[in-house]
């Protein structure tokens, strides 16, 4: 009864962040202290508060824990003096720029709105690897209305796709797209949905906005929109001579056809489909990029899980959790997506519960 008693006083809340914590850390561990797998922005804020109010509780901080913490405090606050400094050098030239216009007494020239257009879109995707992406969507914003400024007596974007642009560094479906996809990541839908859309009209053969599209509809629950836009990828893919993306084009179908067969109750479906080919993304077995495969992998785990409960299959549901938590813990900075956080947090819980 003590020990019962123990389990049931504890806060539920400090023990989901104490497995998180000590899965982060332990990958660290295994990847030789890897700077890469530390800790960063919010998840950082996360660990120190958890830490902080970690004394005299059950289960006490590790002292793997806690050095986890204390290098990703180190490598941040190096990385923010770097920042600073690259970001003084920034102020220092849009100043000069500034004052050479004001002096000349005349509109800033083409090229200078083509070089303030280039370096804020390496500011926005440096921004989206760090995982901040408010400042990634703010510097893909000023960085596509310097371009816009380009050519003011138009509003379409098609203008821009051009040879001429693209020898300039302007490639303008491509910042569409990254724009829509940043938008997605804040749950800002409606700027997702334009800008993908933009992106399909200037380059309507480029399947990656399709893909995009698909997911921003799809976590929105928009069941015939990803359905429609599967089928539009579907027919552009029919026309083109592209091998290199027929595994892009396939995997979207099942994810798009395992997600519909979810929400229309079909589980044995999902079940059916995402049972194996899940295991065709599970990072650790992988080679390829761990980011992507450990997006796939837990979308499809998630929607797996969530059949086994449906479909009352409590045992294979609980090791579906357990999987889904192991897997999460080794994913890689770069993959905080927001909408896979709230998958996240679902396994989490349930699969607390199986214990």
């Amino acid at each position: 009864m003590p020990k019962l008693n123990e389990a049931l006083d504890a806060d539920l809340g400090y023990i989901q962040d104490h497995t998180w914590l000590l899965a982060r850390a332990t990958t660290w561990e295994a990847q030789g202290l890897n700077n890469s797998a530390l800790l960063r922005g919010k998840e950082l804020i996360r660990a120190k508060e958890w830490l902080g109010k970690s004394e005299g509780k059950n289960p006490e901080a590790t002292a793997l824990q806690k050095d986890f913490v204390d290098r990703s405090v180190e490598i941040e606050k190096r990385n923010r003096r770097v920042g600073a400094a690259i970001a003084a050098v920034v102020v220092v030239a849009l100043v000069i720029l500034t004052t050479i216009g004001v002096l000349e007494g005349r509109r800033a020239t083409t090229e200078e709105r083509l070089k303030v257009a280039t370096t804020e879109r390496t500011i926005a995707a440096n921004s989206y690897l760090i995982g901040d992406f408010e400042g990634a969507r703010d510097s893909y914003k000023a960085a596509l209305e310097a371009v816009r400024q380009l050519e003011p007596n138009t509003e379409e974007w098609s203008v821009f796709a051009t040879e001429d642009y693209r020898s300039k560094g302007v490639d303008i479906a491509n910042w569409l797209a990254n724009y829509g996809q940043t938008c997605a990541q804040l749950r800002d839908y409606d700027c997702a949905e334009e800008q993908l859309n933009a992106a399909i009209t200037v380059d309507p053969n480029g399947l990656d906005p399709y893909f995009l599209l698909a997911d921003v509809y799809q976590v929105q629950e928009e069941v015939s929109s990803a359905q429609d836009i599967v089928q539009r990828a579907g027919e552009i893919y029919q026309t083109l001579t592209v091998p290199e993306e027929e595994d892009n084009f396939l995997l979207l179908e099942v994810r798009a056809e395992g997600k519909i067969a979810y929400s229309d109750h079909h589980y044995d479906d999902v079940i059916n489909m995402f049972d194996m080919q899940r295991e065709g993304f599970r990072p650790d077995q992988s080679g390829a990029d761990a980011g992507i495969f450990s997006s796939y992998f837990l979308e499809m785990t998630y929607y797996l899980g969530r059949s086994y409960e449906g479909a009352n299959e409590r045992e294979k549901a609980c090791e579906t959790w357990q999987d889904f938590v192991s897997v999460a813990g080794q994913a890689p900075p770069t993959l905080q997506l927001l909408w896979m956080r709230d998958m996240m947090s679902y396994a989490t819980t349930a699969n607390n519960a199986c214990k």
